[in-house]
């Protein structure tokens, strides 16, 4: 894989992510953050399935900038339920899931290349 394609796929995860993210908090407040939390871990986890069995480079951008759409919830939303709603050691534990899906993440995306 050259230089280009890999730096499209850094860019269209940053992109999802810049996207998505305009309006998962607007979703969260309508909906309810433990929602939104749920199914974008769920989205993740489905997207990180598909990136994994892509044989069509186009098709794994879609996913990629969908899997960067999910941070959103991931991150911003699930920051704020679990500050407020947890205690202490939920906190910890939900620190320690977002690293590892981060890493698995990171993981997923060099088996790929």
């Amino acid at each position: 894989m050259d230089k280009i394609k890999i730096g499209l796929i850094g860019s269209l995860y940053w992109s999802g992510v810049l996207t998505l993210i305009i309006f998962l908090p607007w979703v969260a407040d309508k909906y309810g953050r433990r929602w939104v939390f749920i199914s974008a871990y769920g989205m993740f986890l489905i997207f990180a399935a598909l990136i994994l069995s892509m044989d069509d480079l186009m098709a794994l951008y879609v996913v990629i900038f969908l899997t960067g759409g999910t941070i959103g919830g991931r991150v911003i939303v699930a920051n704020n339920f679990f500050m407020e709603y947890f205690e202490t050691r939920i906190k910890d534990i939900a620190i320690f899931i977002r690293f590892f899906s981060q890493m698995l993440l990171t993981l997923i995306y060099t088996a790929w290349l």
